[in-house]
This record gives structure tokens, C-alpha cells and sequence, in this order.
């Protein structure tokens, strides 16, 4: 895997009216395995539109296995699926849901119709997608019309080991690596999260801990989560003094990205 950045645009037909466009999709299973959650979306129109943005992207990036299901709305990456849809009222963006929450992850509000207000006949479509991940992690990214370089966390999927049980885990939520609310379940029971919405589930922060104090060289450990008791495979722990955000660094053979003072595998 590796990082890629695809820029998208388009318009939507003129019967679409922009202010009276939702719909509602119903999503079975988010909550349990009967469980019918509604969702009130953009017309299939939108959403598809970057649905296929989104896979495209993916595939791009290296996921050969992903899976999209344009019926539910829905892709599956690294064994994990969710599904996008394009919402909001003040602002038009992606939002994702998963199971095991009801909450949506979404990209802080940046629009993703060009020029939109509530009564705009405005249709244009102008927005990229940035991924950047390996085979046990994934980032994803979005940027709008309104700033074209922007990257606004939108969704990050991360497998591990609960070192405890020994089971396979994911941690997920819109951004994994800052003190936004993150989840993190068994990767076969989809409806408990034993982390539900914690913020800063990472133990300790980058340069906090004195063993990682070491101005003059790069030391790194094993990135642990959940009060120390799983193991997130891609990521591992930095001496902030050393290491700088927003920037790669090859470690070994392998490359890393330092997304807010935590570096994970892209390559």
C-alpha cells in the first residue's frame, strides 16, 4: 500500500434540486444484527458519486480486495466495511457509519457541492480523496472546492491485537491518531465496542514518556492502545522532539507518516 490523492469532479443533473433533494436509506444491522437505522441522505445521485470516488481511490491506493455495494451504499477494506453517504444541511459533506455505532464520521463540514446554500441551484462537484495506509491500516482524507489543499480527516480503519484475549481487533473513528472519539471492537462481534467513543485511547502522548526523550537519535516502540492492552500493527510511538508532523520518514525498509505525533506504515 501506499499514499495517493485522486481529485474528482462533476455535475449533477438539472432535475436534481439541491434544497429538496433527501432521501432516506435504510441501513439493516448497524446496531445489531436485526437493527433498521435510517439515514436521511443526498439523492443516490450525490452519494454514488463519491461512493465511487471513494473505491476508486481505495483501489488506487493498493486495496485490491475492497468491495463496493452501490445498493447498500457500502465498501469493505482491510476486512471492515462501512458505508458513505453525502449529508448535511448548512454545509453538504461525506459522512460514514459503521456497526457497533449509531454516530456518523464525518469531514468536519467541508462542502462538497460547489458554491451550496439552502436555496443554491449550484451543481457543480469539486473535491479529492488523500489515503494513505498498508494491508493493516487505512487513513482516508477529504478536501473540497473551497480549499483545494486541504486534507479534513473523514475515516480511519486500524487492525490490532488484543493482547489479553489474543483476538483480533479494529480500531476505528474519523481520526485515530489525535483525541477525536474513537471505537475499537473484536473483529467478530460487531456490535460491542468495548472502546466506545474514548478520546485519546493511544496511551501517553508522543515525548511524554521519558524512555522516548532522546533529542539525538530516533527511538521508537511498539504502539499500544486501551490502557496498554492491545496492539495497533501499522502504528508505532516517536519522540516528538525528534520526529515532525506531517512528514515521512523511513524507518528500516519501511516508510512512516507522523500524523499528529503518531506514525503508521505506508509503505
Amino acid at each position: 500500500m501506499s499514499v495517493m490523492r485522486n481529485t474528482f469532479s462533476g455535475t449533477l443533473s438539472a432535475s436534481t434540486n439541491i434544497s429538496t433533494s433527501y432521501k432516506t436509506h435504510t441501513i439493516t444491522g448497524l446496531t445489531s444484527e436485526t437493527s433498521t437505522t435510517n439515514i436521511n441522505y443526498m439523492n443516490p445521485e450525490a452519494s454514488i458519486h463519491f461512493l465511487n470516488a471513494l473505491y476508486k481511490t481505495i483501489v488506487d491506493t493498493g486495496y485490491g480486495d475492497a468491495i463496493k455495494n452501490d445498493d447498500e451504499y457500502s465498501i469493505t477494506v482491510i476486512g471492515f466495511k462501512f458505508f458513505v453517504f453525502i449529508v448535511g444541511s448548512n454545509g453538504i459533506s461525506p459522512n460514514i457509519y459503521t456497526t457497533g455505532t449509531t454516530s456518523s464520521f464525518s469531514s468536519s463540514g467541508s462542502d462538497y457541492i460547489n458554491n451550496y446554500s439552502s436555496n443554491s441551484t449550484k451543481k457543480e462537484l469539486e473535491y479529492n480523496i488523500t489515503i494513505r495506509g498498508d494491508s493493516n491500516h487505512i487513513s482516508i482524507y477529504y478536501g473540497s472546492y473551497n480549499n483545494s489543499t486541504a486534507e479534513h480527516f473523514l475515516f480511519s480503519i486500524a487492525k490490532g491485537k488484543n493482547l489479553i484475549t489474543s483476538s483480533d481487533i479494529y480500531m476505528f473513528g474519523r481520526n485515530i491518531s489525535n483525541s477525536s472519539y474513537i471505537y475499537m471492537r473484536e473483529k467478530n462481534d460487531l456490535y460491542n465496542c468495548f472502546a466506545n467513543g474514548v478520546s485519546n485511547p493511544l496511551d501517553g502522548y508522543t515525548g511524554g514518556n521519558k524512555g522516548l526523550n532522546t533529542n539525538s537519535k530516533f527511538v521508537c516502540v511498539p504502539q499500544l492502545a486501551y490502557y496498554n492492552t492491545c496492539l495497533i500493527y501499522s502504528m508505532i510511538k516517536g519522540n516528538s522532539a525528534v520526529f515532525t508532523i506531517n512528514k515521512y520518514y523511513k524507518i528500516g525498509n519501511e516508510i512512516y507518516f507522523n500524523e499528529n505525533g503518531y506514525l503508521f506504515k505506508v509503505g
